[in-house]
């Protein structure tokens, strides 16, 4: 099931990204916290998408210098990281 991104939840400190808010088929809004959207995606449970002029860009998984992951998306020539550009919600 794809789920479209719509903006996402920050660390009010470190601006770290903590959570997405998106919808699927419907009106209906969801939020999932990060780590369960990148245990979503490398379970291939769901897309989670982002929608700009281009078309829906995926959001991917990357491994973090520390270890730990973090979701972007891929660089497609209008922004570096959509993900980044999305509004709090």
């Amino acid at each position: 099931m794809v789920r479209y991104v719509y903006g996402v939840r920050r660390n009010p400190f470190s601006k770290a990204i903590e959570g997405l808010c998106y919808t699927e088929a419907g009106p209906n809004r969801y939020h999932v916290p990060t780590a369960a959207a990148v245990a979503d995606i490398e379970a291939a449970r769901h897309r989670y998408v982002v929608q700009t002029r281009f078309g829906e860009v995926p959001l991917l998984v990357i491994s973090m210098a520390n270890g730990s992951k973090a979701l972007r998306t891929k660089a497609n020539g209008e922004l570096p990281d959509n993900l980044s550009e999305l509004p709090d919600c």
